[in-house]
């Protein structure tokens, strides 16, 4: 059944995308979107699982996004790469599609690491200093709940308002660079506990209507903060415990799963070497992902 439901789903948008058809979101951002997703995880497999994807992989014409046993499919894939000088990291000639030329980083061709820190840093830079202002129309302030948890007035505000609000609040940063780090290391520091921090720390930013609201604390992952503010405020019986417990355990829907999961296949144990409390781990992580969003932001 997941093997012919993924089947169908695919051809669709491929048919959808190659007739030019629109819709929300658009069949092309659907196509690309599973592929940011599965292509690591592919090459993560391929490097790390070698033995358990052999059998796959010896009766494949290509290892997707990674290489073509075909030289013409790879030099298509290699045609839509925009070119670099030998130094690495200034581009000679555009993609012709343009990949990349929105994201906003330095990158070094010679020398961007592309594991797994990356990628997250990267969505970072994306998410925060593109998207959420470009995409804020799209959604109010309970779709751009971390931007609120940053700066909780926005909650007040009707929506043109806070659309109006958005606008100028990033506006004050200036351009995403080194040069303004200053300005951009605060809310990146919000955005990054927001989706990675500890779940006490994550809670207590939270809007005091979020820390009330249990289907917002099942899209965080923090239904258990929650349910322990309830018991303050409500006495329970011992089945009443019980049947809590058991719908509190259910698989939780978090907005950022990908994210996650991205973060649990990094090597922790280096980064968080000689932290023994949950603040002090928390802390280096935290320290090495902002040093990461610095690293890939433009001079200026």
């Amino acid at each position: 059944m997941r093997w012919e439901a993924a089947r169908k789903h695919l051809s669709k948008l491929i048919s959808m995308a190659k007739d030019g058809e629109t819709a929300s979101p658009g069949p092309i951002a659907s196509l690309l979107s599973i592929a940011d997703t599965i292509i690591p995880e592919l090459l993560w497999l391929a490097e790390h699982k070698k033995e358990s994807v052999r059998n796959y992989a010896r009766l494949r014409w290509s290892w997707p996004g990674y290489f073509h046993l075909a030289k013409q499919e790879q030099g298509r894939y290699q045609a839509l790469l925009p070119k670099f000088d030998k130094t690495g990291n200034k581009i000679s000639k555009e993609s012709p599609i343009g990949v990349g030329s929105g994201l906003g980083l330095s990158i070094n061709a010679n020398r961007t690491r592309g594991d797994y820190l990356f990628i997250i840093s990267a969505h970072c830079i994306k998410t925060v200093s593109n998207d959420s202002i470009s995409n804020v129309q799209k959604g109010y302030w309970n779709t751009h709940l971390w931007i609120c948890c940053h700066d909780q007035s926005l909650q007040i505000l009707k929506r043109n308002d806070f659309e109006t609000a958005i606008k100028k609040l990033f506006d004050s940063f200036g351009k995403f660079c080194k040069g303004n780090w200053s300005k951009w290391k605060p809310i990146f520091e919000t955005f990054v506990t927001f989706h990675f921090g500890p779940d006490e720390e994550r809670f207590q930013m939270l809007p005091e209507f979020y820390k009330s609201n249990l289907h917002a604390a099942f899209q965080m992952g923090i239904q258990k903060l929650w349910f322990g503010e309830y018991q303050k405020k409500k006495v329970l019986t011992a089945q009443e415990l019980v049947e809590w417990e058991v719908y509190l355990q259910r698989q939780n829907p978090v907005s950022s799963v990908t994210l996650h999961h991205l973060l649990k296949k990094i090597d922790l144990a280096s980064i968080t070497s000689g932290r023994k409390t949950k603040v002090g781990k928390w802390g280096a992580i935290k320290t090495t992902l902002l040093k990461r969003i610095h690293s890939l932001a433009p001079a200026n």
